[in-house]
């Protein structure tokens, strides 16, 4: 998995490879299968081609912190994100509750709750630079 090594990982981090015949967006998560080493399991989302996709697992868990040297397996799984959907939200201030979205489930006739994944990542964390630009 790492510089040619399989089963292994270092600081340099993990390629990890899987095929699909859909373009689409895909979460990865990685966690611990050993009961005596549990850590917080790594998410990411990547975006995937047709035939093989890879990408690099940097050894970290979901906190961001290195694994500790040690031997345990560990389980990956890739699902496809259906649906991806925009919400334009404009005059959030006016709605104080929010949103709230259910999926519909036609076969059985019953609506369930709808995982949604939020991506804010384009917007500036100094507010103080947008007041500015104004």
């Amino acid at each position: 998995m790492s510089e040619g090594t399989l089963s292994h990982i270092n600081t340099k981090g993990s390629v990890i490879t899987f095929d699909t015949n859909y373009v689409g967006r895909y979460k990865v998560t990685v966690k611990s299968k050993d009961s005596q080493y549990d850590f917080t399991p790594y998410e990411t989302i990547i975006q995937a081609k047709v035939g093989a996709n890879g990408f690099i697992w940097p050894g970290k868990d979901g906190n961001g912190n290195l694994l500790p040297v040690g031997k345990y397996e560990i389980e990956v799984s890739i699902a496809s994100i259906e649906g991806e959907v925009h919400f334009p939200y404009f005059d959030m201030e006016i709605n104080p509750n929010g949103l709230k979205l259910e999926r519909y489930d036609r076969l059985t006739e019953s609506y369930e709750s709808a995982i949604l994944y939020w991506d804010d990542s384009l917007i500036p964390l100094d507010l103080n630079s947008i007041i500015n630009s104004i």
